[in-house]
């Protein structure tokens, strides 16, 4: 049983009401985030909108491979890849990672973003 646990990545879900205000949006992007009726119908929609109204920050950033480059609202975004496939899980992502970071915490220091 403790090898099986062991060998499982972490799952972390992170939930939060609408009526607090993000000043980012970070999207995992995955095939099953494109599948999500609840995603695609709810969030997106009212994230674009946000986008457009108030200059809402949205960062995607790929996280399993998936058709991403074919969804129209999602294919003129920079979305975050290494070198085009999935950000790497574990040690290899450490790399990647603290560049995302640092661009949207810079958004937050006075005369950033």
């Amino acid at each position: 049983m403790a090898s099986a646990a062991a060998a499982k990545k972490p799952v972390i879900f992170i939930s939060y009401s609408h009526r607090d205000r993000a000043d980012v949006a970070i999207l995992l992007i995955s095939a099953d985030f494109l599948r999500s009726r609840f995603i695609l119908g709810t969030e997106v929609p009212t994230l674009l909108q946000r986008r457009h109204d108030e200059g809402l920050r949205i960062y995607p950033i790929l996280v399993r491979g998936c058709v991403w480059k074919r969804i129209t609202w999602l294919k003129p975004m920079q979305v975050r890849t290494d070198r085009g496939k999935p950000l790497p899980g574990g040690k290899n992502g450490d790399e990647l990672l603290p560049d995302i970071v640092t661009e949207i915490a810079d958004i937050f220091q006075p005369g950033g973003g």
